[in-house]
């Protein structure tokens, strides 16, 4: 990895990039009020990167460096497909900035937006991602993001023009981060100071949401309303712990972000709608995770079981670890995998129980494949009847099920057929009836039946 750069700019006569210490700047991706972002290329690898430049009136408050100084401390000790590689950083100008790898895509909210959504499979491996991601940033430095949400999670579909679960979701922008450095257990954190909300926009802009407002909602919400300190974060997907502005937070917040996000990505909408920013907080904390399937009606029970969970009010109620956000997710997607299978399966042929006409052709058919002058007694015609019934995958209605038995099952133990027709002489004689003289051929309804054409 790269370290800190001196700072140095240089401009070629007619030149029209500018050079950041080992960066030559090709183009600005996007502004916010926080600062630039432009995409660069590294000269001694040659790679491109993503050049996050602290905007000007912002580079002497100390309030912001100390933010933007955790962040390159943060990205700088994360190494995983998830989440955006660190390649540098410096100052330039008196301004800070931190060059992290460039992924050619888009934002998810760029898909979702305007009331757009994604199918449940792809927003469910999508899901899957992020959870590995911050699973890994949780377990190799205690990272709470603390503002996980679409327009900081980039798709790179490296190259596809569709988007589909073969893409790699990055996770971005640890500026709200909270984290235990590598090296020892300094806790980067931003301080007390006013009570921040980031809201999504257009453009990156924080606004501030007065204390005195939130309080006079939490009173009309639910009688009283207790924030602990500062919140920050984005409205639309933060825990009602986050909201609280509790200074303890744990993977568990960002947990919650996660299954907003999901039910943002599979229903279009956010999961509290409200007017100001203000109310949606109130919302978050006071009322009952929205069910996504009363919005889409198709929604599979365990997709709709994973989010409501990883959205539970309290941090008790959601599941304890990204491991098993991870299985749920996992397992919600072979069911619905094992659904659209059977759904597109051919239907099985219909099969119906042989008729008395199917029977008497059946009959018909066994005596024409007779050999000249041969006939069959009752029980080895039945049996015939019954061979090629099974295979014609006919029911046999149970005339005869011994052929249906593997070989070595028949010859072991051969069962008796359940609608066999005696032989003659095992008809028992009544007692008024002088016993039945045994015969060597097929009774007369057979004989009649099995009779020889010509005979």
């Amino acid at each position: 990895m790269s370290q800190t750069m001196s700072s140095s700019v240089l401009r070629s006569p007619g030149d029209p990039y500018q050079v950041v210490d080992n960066f030559t700047v090709l183009k600005q991706l996007g502004a916010g009020a926080m600062g630039e972002v432009f995409l660069a290329r590294e000269s001694l690898t040659n790679r491109t990167v993503a050049l996050k430049l602290m905007a000007a009136k912002y580079s002497k408050d100390e309030q912001y460096r100390k933010r933007f100084e955790r962040e390159i401390h943060v990205v700088a000790q994360l190494e995983h497909p998830n989440v955006a590689g660190y390649a540098g950083h410096g100052e330039w100008n008196g301004r800070p900035y931190l060059a992290v790898e460039y992924i050619p895509g888009a934002t998810l909210s760029d898909f979702i937006r305007g009331g757009k959504r994604l199918e449940e499979d792809l927003a469910l491996a999508i899901a899957i991602q992020i959870a590995q991601g911050l699973n890994y940033a949780h377990q190799r430095c205690d990272l709470i993001h603390r503002d996980i949400k679409p327009g900081n999670l980039l798709a790179d579909l490296h190259g596809a023009k569709q988007f589909t679960d073969e893409a790699t979701i990055k996770i971005i922008d640890f500026g709200l981060a909270r984290a235990r450095a590598a090296h020892d257990s300094l806790n980067y954190d931003l301080g007390s100071g006013g009570t921040e909300v980031g809201i999504e926009d257009a453009g990156e802009r924080f606004q501030t949401i007065d204390q005195q407002e939130l309080a006079a909602l939490g009173q009309q919400a639910n009688g009283g309303l207790t924030l602990a300190g500062q919140v920050m974060g984005t409205p639309n997907y933060m825990s009602p712990e986050q909201c609280r502005g509790e200074n303890e937070l744990t993977f568990s917040s960002d947990l919650y972000a996660l299954g907003a996000t999901l039910f943002h990505l599979i229903t279009g909408r956010a999961p509290f709608i409200a007017r100001t920013p203000g109310m949606v907080i109130v919302a978050h904390i006071t009322e009952p995770a929205p069910d996504p399937g009363a919005i889409i009606r198709t929604l599979r029970p365990a997709t709709r079981e994973l989010i409501i969970r990883a959205m539970g009010k309290q941090p008790k109620d959601r599941h304890r670890s990204y491991e098993l956000f991870i299985a749920a997710a996992v397992g919600a997607r072979k069911l619905l995998h094992m659904g659209q299978a059977q759904r597109a399966a051919p239907p099985a042929p219909a099969q119906r129980r042989m008729s008395g006409e199917d029977f008497q052709g059946m009959i018909e058919e066994v005596a024409s494949d007779l050999p000249q002058g041969r006939q069959l007694s009752g029980a080895d015609a039945l049996r015939e009847i019954s061979t090629r019934m099974i295979r014609r995958n006919q029911p046999t209605s149970g005339l005869h099920r011994r052929s249906q038995e593997p070989p070595d099952q028949q010859a072991a133990q051969p069962p008796t057929p359940r609608f066999a027709i005696p032989r003659p002489e095992e008809q028992p004689a009544k007692p008024d009836q002088a016993p039945v003289k045994p015969a060597n051929k097929t009774s007369s309804f057979f004989r009649k039946l099995l009779k020889p054409p010509g005979g």
